[in-house]
């Protein structure tokens, strides 16, 4: 198993902004709430204790097979391939069950134990499959290095989000998609954001931030009813 933690990521910026919970207006008052997010190490920590009973969580609220459907619909595909916030590696596992061990990927991940097991399952489905220990704000590739990006749930851990989309485009090449599933604003997500203390996005958050996209398509993740409620699905496409 290849498994690799490079120098960049212990030079990554800590995260020192607060994530928007509540922005409220009343007349000339303006009630802002923020929370702290999680702490780089904290957020690792968190992601280790649930890591072995993390697939059993997805399957059971059906994002396993929302990404498949959401991959389905829009005929997805790549040859070189990157899960950035892999987590156990349900979007690319996602990618295999609907084209088969066609594709190489890595994972990116800032939780060893998520990383681990992720890596063990792209093996076992007979993947090329390698792991980086890093923030996905400091990715250790070449520019314009995979031709597909995948990134599910981890863009709302972020207080600077762009920080980290600036990055994954960095290394998309020309005619790459950039595939990014987020919490949407609703109350499943608001629950999910009292949780992890993440952000909400809804379609116009994500069209702003990817705005620099050649092209730009906002969904709800499709599948059962549940991934629809609680995320939307980004897909960027560079010309």
């Amino acid at each position: 198993m290849r498994f690799s933690t490079p120098a960049a990521v212990f030079a990554s910026p800590p995260d020192t902004d607060a994530i928007p919970i509540v922005d409220l207006h009343f007349g000339s008052w303006r009630l802002v709430l923020e929370r702290k997010p999680l702490s780089r190490k904290g957020l690792a920590r968190a992601y280790s204790r649930v890591a072995p009973r993390w697939d059993r969580m997805l399957s059971r609220i059906g994002f396993e097979a929302g990404y498949r459907a959401l991959l389905r619909a829009h005929r997805i595909k790549g040859e070189r391939v990157l899960e950035a916030g892999a987590g156990t590696g349900a979007f690319a596992a996602a990618l295999a069950a609907l084209w088969g061990p066609c594709f190489a990927v890595d994972g990116a991940d800032i939780s060893e134990a998520m990383l681990r097991r992720a890596v063990e399952r792209w093996h076992g489905l007979g993947l090329n499959a390698s792991g980086r220990l890093t923030d996905i704000r400091a990715l250790p590739f070449p520019d314009q290095t995979f031709d597909l990006v995948l990134a599910g749930h981890v863009l709302e851990h972020l207080s600077d989000p762009k920080e980290a989309i600036l990055e994954l485009w960095r290394v998309l090449r020309p005619g790459g998609v950039l595939v990014a599933v987020v919490t949407r604003k609703s109350p499943l997500g608001r629950y999910i954001q009292w949780r992890w203390r993440v952000r909400c996005f809804d379609a116009d958050d994500l069209r702003s931030l990817f705005s620099f996209g050649d092209e730009v398509e906002v969904v709800p993740l499709p599948g059962p009813m549940l991934c629809g409620w609680m995320s939307l699905a980004c897909l960027v496409r560079r010309l």
